[in-house]
């Protein structure tokens, strides 16, 4: 019931620009697998202001 994490090889990161902390889209692709995304500063805040109930009544 925590946050998921996973590890990401040093050649990858620095490729993908990902950095510890960085807000993680998982996409199940229906065929077993996962597509990864990294959220922008602006998805990320918007999908934390769901989170409130009241947020996410106002935005509806």
């Amino acid at each position: 019931d925590g946050e998921r994490y996973f590890l990401i090889p040093d050649e990858l990161q620095k490729d993908l620009a990902w950095n510890e902390g960085d807000p993680i889209e998982w996409i199940d692709n229906g065929d077993g697998s996962l597509t990864l995304r990294k959220l922008s500063k602006l998805e990320a805040l918007k999908l934390k202001a769901f989170e409130d109930p009241y947020v996410k009544a106002e935005y509806d």
